[in-house]
């Protein structure tokens, strides 16, 4: 019954013992008061039941305790998207061969009941979009069919409990907008590698994110903004390379973004704004030809902003709030950088003002030595010529003339 936009009360149905399939979904049924869901407990009659739907209608009050008293071989129950109130029954717990089980977007309160620990056929347990408060009860761990779990946008508080590494088939963990806290630990994130969806945003996590995320070798999307995360991006978040959406802004995350990250050529979203991330922007983010958004802003970067693929797209990118970064696009409005960026295998230019200095005060050092040198020999060539032009040329003749013969009257003294 469908989809048929049904009205009123639904009316007794305590003859309906053979009854397996019984779907509400989709009308207007119930409004909104305590006893809507009255016909609930006449279906505890109806002993095959496998399957009962009254998800998106106006159901109002409290699921009844009997509830816990439908038949063992229900596997399918949806009470998604009404107007219930209250806690939830205790003794949901009975309900063993449930596979199926969907309650959110509703009013329900109070702590979630440890029982559910029991459902260990259950695949799907969706308590989303409710006032739910109190822990996460360990006993979940018991849930070893478990592949998906949305507790998002309740009132839970806590720690993830360690009894999730226990569950290997985990798929999907959404617990957004919640107020857990302290530690994850490496157990919850490294024991399966079957997490596909990951969504931890918007509580009060603390300390650095476990390096074991790298062992998620299917994840696809990871979400731990809006916490309080500190230290380094782990770097085995480059094995995780079928991510595709990687939201970590809103953390105190510090140093360089990695180079592991490299590795992740499918990514389409990339968030790491608002952290306190510093040195340059990994030039690899240019080639991720998939990436559609890319969120830097509010960091510390500094240096160049690189040109090419994303960064060519102003409204893709974000990296204001950076007050270190130049150059890029004009769209950026960045101040020009001081010196080009250094090429491949080229000499920086302080380098080559170095060599250019060193070259000239060499050629000067050889001009100067061989000015030098030129002045000397000249110098010594002057004094030679004067010094011969004090001695009168006299032949021999002439001597002979004079001492007449070499006389020894006319000698000084002999010796």
């Amino acid at each position: 019954m469908q989809g048929n936009s049904l009205h009123g009360k639904v009316p007794s149905l305590a003859n309906l013992h053979k009854l397996e399939r019984f779907s509400l979904t989709s009308n207007n049924l119930g409004s909104g008061g305590l006893n809507d869901l009255s016909f609930i407990c006449d279906l505890t009659r109806a002993t095959n039941l496998k399957h009962l739907g009254i998800n998106m209608n106006n159901f109002g009050g409290v699921l009844p305790e009997c509830t816990a008293n439908l038949s063992s071989s229900l596997a399918r129950f949806y009470v998604s998207d009404n107007k219930l109130v209250g806690r939830l029954p205790n003794g949901i717990g009975n309900l063993v061969n449930l596979l199926s089980l969907y309650l959110s977007m509703n009013q329900f309160s109070g702590e979630i009941p440890p029982d559910l620990g029991k459902l260990q056929n259950l695949y799907q347990l969706d308590l989303a979009i409710n006032s739910l408060s109190g822990e996460i009860p360990s006993s979940f761990g018991n849930l070893s069919q478990l592949t998906k779990l949305f507790l998002d946008d309740n009132n839970l508080q806590g720690n993830l409990p360690l009894s999730l590494g226990d569950c290997p088939n985990l798929e999907i963990l959404s617990v957004p907008r919640n107020n857990l806290s302290g530690i994850i630990s490496p157990k919850i994130i490294g024991l399966s590698s079957s997490y596909i969806f990951l969504d931890l945003s918007r509580n009060r996590f603390t300390g650095p994110f476990p390096q074991e995320v790298g062992k998620l070798i299917n994840l696809e999307y990871l979400d731990i903004s809006e916490n309080m995360f500190s230290g380094k991006i782990p770097s085995g978040l480059g094995s995780c390379i079928k991510v595709e959406k990687l939201h970590m802004q809103g953390n105190f995350f510090q140093e360089t973004i990695p180079l592991s990250l490299a590795s992740l050529r499918g990514i389409q979203e990339l968030n790491l704004s608002r952290n306190n991330l510093s040195g340059k922007i990994p030039e690899f983010l240019e080639s991720f030809q998939l990436l559609q958004s890319l969120n830097l802003s509010d960091n510390n970067f500094e240096g160049m902003v690189p040109t090419k693929g994303v960064f060519t797209n102003a409204t893709a990118t974000s990296v204001r709030g950076n007050s270190n970064l130049c150059g890029g696009p004009l769209e950026f409005h960045l101040p020009k950088c001081k010196f080009k960026q250094q090429k491949k295998g080229g000499l920086s230019l302080t380098l080559k003002f170095i060599i250019s200095i060193g070259c000239a005060l060499l050629g000067g050092t050889f001009a100067f030595t061989f000015l030098y040198h030129c002045c000397v020999r000249r110098d010594i060539k002057d004094d030679s010529s004067s010094g011969s032009e004090k001695f009168l040329r006299l032949s021999y003749q002439s001597l002979l003339k004079a001492t007449d013969g070499f006389s020894s009257s006319n000698l000084i003294g002999a010796g």
